[in-house]
């Protein structure tokens, strides 16, 4: 029968008091002993180790790869959105019923666009540290209320696309 290997840090702690000693009557064989024990338990461990870092190595490649895949796999279901989007579309069609999913086209909320290089009055302005932009805000408000909106902005309302 097998005796059972002690833990490491019996082994060191043995080991050190074991240097420490003045009886030096069996102190050579009793050393020897302690030294293959904790040799063997270093090769262990550090065969663990080994084996810790490389599953480590392992995931970190498979995550860059999933990483890789979700970011395709994302980029073709917009590219897929937008062609399904517009192909509805040109159809006419707001609405496709089907067994296992609905589509639907819905407007997406007024947005405002202002070409580059125009000048606003400055009630349809907002001051931004160091720079002025359009208040898209503002413009939207009077839009809505009916006010003549300045010359270079236009109101426009894209599309977006529910699966449900």
């Amino acid at each position: 029968m097998a005796t059972p290997t002690k833990a490491l840090i019996e082994l060191t702690t043995a080991y050190a008091v074991l240097v420490d000693t003045e009886d030096l009557s069996e102190y050579q064989t009793a050393l020897d002993g302690l030294t293959a024990e904790i040799g063997k338990h270093a090769e262990g461990i550090a065969l663990a180790i080994r084996s810790l870092e490389a599953g480590s190595e392992a995931i970190s490649r498979e995550i860059d790869r999933l990483e890789l895949l979700r970011e395709w796999r994302d980029r073709r279901a917009k590219e897929l959105r937008t062609a399904l989007l517009t192909a509805l579309q040109r159809a006419g069609m707001r609405r496709v019923e089907g067994q296992l999913v609905r589509v639907l086209v819905g407007l997406n909320p007024p947005a405002v666009r202002v070409l580059d290089g125009v000048t606003l009055p400055p009630e349809y302005e907002r001051v931004i540290p160091a720079r002025i932009e359009p208040d898209k805000r503002a413009l939207l408000e009077a839009y809505r209320a009916g006010k003549a909106l300045p010359p270079g902005v236009e109101i426009v309302q894209s599309a977006h696309l529910k699966v449900q």
